[in-house]
């Protein structure tokens, strides 16, 4: 029989965790930290993060689902494949917000971290393009998406440790496409849509600073 899952209790540790995560980073935060500012036991709050490393999960996919409420208001008539570019974008901004490009640098430096990380991205990813995953050519795609990203990862790493700005629609350019022909699109499609529908830094910041209102007002 699986866990029970109770809503209120998890919304009360992703509302410690945000908060904590903002305020302390990855590593300086406990298991002891999060059940204490959730008003837990330590035990209840294992029960259903059984890993430290499913903090960081569970604040990444929050951040995913949040980013693709923003473009569905905003681009309601999205294809899928804009919808997917548009959502790469936001999501990659938030993370190099001031506030949070301490935590982006902290999963980057965890080899652990970085690499489920990239591995869930790729499937939320997926996800959003098709319904159905052609296993073969996932499998077969994979490990040029791991350099590329890679790649990417490198380059944000390095403008964190220097404090310099990243160009994230360079970076996903490469990546975008090679993620979106898993899903059977074609490059020259890909890289239509990558010209078309790159934000504006003023439109990308605009849209990042609501997605990190609308998570500020649900974990407070």
């Amino acid at each position: 029989m699986g866990r029970q899952r109770n809503e209120e209790t998890i919304k009360q540790i992703r509302r410690a965790v945000w908060q904590l995560f903002l305020a302390k980073g990855y590593g300086k935060t406990s298991f002891s930290d999060v059940a204490q500012t959730a008003q837990l036991n330590r035990s209840i709050v294992q029960y259903y993060f059984a890993k430290k490393e499913d903090f960081s999960n569970m604040l990444m996919a929050e951040v995913s689902d949040q980013v693709l409420v923003i473009v569905d208001q905003q681009f309601p008539d999205a294809s899928r494949l804009e919808r997917y570019y548009l959502a790469s974008q936001l999501y990659f901004a938030v993370f190099w917000h001031p506030e949070l490009r301490h935590l982006l640098k902290e999963i980057l430096e965890n080899r652990k971290l970085a690499d489920e990380s990239m591995y869930n991205q790729v499937i939320w990813s997926v996800n959003i393009l098709t319904d159905a995953v052609d296993e073969a050519k996932f499998e077969a795609a994979y490990i040029d998406v791991v350099d590329a990203w890679g790649g990417f990862a490198e380059v944000m790493y390095y403008s964190l440790q220097h404090d310099r700005q990243v160009d994230l629609a360079r970076g996903l350019k490469r990546l975008v496409p090679l993620i979106a022909m898993i899903a059977g699109y074609e490059a020259d499609v890909c890289d239509q849509v990558i010209a078309t529908h790159t934000l504006t830094p003023e439109q990308r910041d605009e849209l990042r600073d609501r997605i990190l209102q609308q998570l500020n007002q649900e974990d407070n």
